[in-house]
């Protein structure tokens, strides 16, 4: 799985190492796999920062759809 996203800060504080939580999901609607991801890098206070063609890993050959969820981050 490739991931295009952006990912905006709201904080007033900077941070990093986000963490995702990527579900892959079959046509059926059934969760097929649940991959984590951390993303290496910084995200300034009220800012945000676009990412392109990130490695999410492999999916199941039945996925249909997916989407990633941030579950955390770090204060920087």
């Amino acid at each position: 799985m490739m991931g295009n996203f952006t990912i905006q800060n709201t904080n007033s504080y900077a941070v990093k190492d986000i963490q995702l939580d990527c579900k892959a999901v079959a046509a059926s609607g059934t969760v097929l796999d649940v991959m984590s991801h951390t993303v290496y890098d910084t995200i300034p206070a009220n800012g945000s920062k676009r990412f392109k063609e990130v490695n999410l890993g492999f999916i199941n050959s039945q996925a249909r759809r997916g989407g990633c969820t941030i579950t955390g981050a770090l204060k920087f």
